[in-house]
């Protein structure tokens, strides 16, 4: 899959050949189409609030927000998928969606990871059995690059249908999540 970056924020230096890598790499489990693409746009806490606002209807900011394109609303109200197929054909690529990261709020849930919970999509996830174990080193070593690394792959799961709107939801999200991250701190920060 071919991800593009678009960094609209000044406030946080990233690490965006690493974090590109580590995006391909994420995104290529779930589709290797090169004509297949997905956008990572980094924004601040201002413009991330007002498309939480206006997306979400939750007021202030948050870490990540994913926009999947990969089903279609009829004007009946009904999802259907997308035809990739045809996206493919007619323009020669077909976007599955949008991630929007928050590097400001990236920073801030790195510097609280020592606490022991962290906050993706304002859902409270106890970090302290988990993470530990995902990792193989302790929290004080998480840094905004692991934090942003997992928020890729928490938006990237979002693009290809999982959720955690409930128990059930969440435990497979989460699940795969951790698999995901696990496999990705191994390989990208040895």
């Amino acid at each position: 899959m071919k991800v593009i970056f678009i960094n609209k924020q000044k406030i946080i230096n990233l690490e965006s050949a690493l974090l590109k890598k580590i995006a391909v790499y994420v995104a290529d489990k779930f589709d290797s189409n090169k004509n297949t693409e997905v956008n990572i746009i980094f924004v601040d806490s201002g413009e991330i609030s007002e498309l939480n606002r206006k997306y979400r209807n939750v007021n202030g900011p948050t870490d990540v927000i994913s926009f999947s394109y990969r089903e279609s609303i009829k004007p009946d109200g009904f999802k259907v998928p997308a035809d990739t197929d045809e996206m493919i054909e007619k323009y020669g690529f077909n976007v599955v969606g949008e991630i929007i990261i928050c590097p400001e709020i990236a920073a801030s849930n790195a510097s609280i990871r020592s606490a022991g919970v962290y906050d993706v999509d304002n859902v409270k996830i106890t970090a302290s059995k988990n993470m530990d174990n995902i990792s193989g080193k302790s929290r004080q070593e998480w840094d905004v690059s692991k934090e942003i690394a997992l928020l890729i792959i928490h938006g990237i799961l979002h693009l290809y249908g999982y959720d955690h709107e409930n128990d059930i939801d969440f435990e497979s999200m989460d699940s795969l999540q951790n698999t995901i991250l696990k496999d990705v701190l191994l390989r990208f920060f040895p």
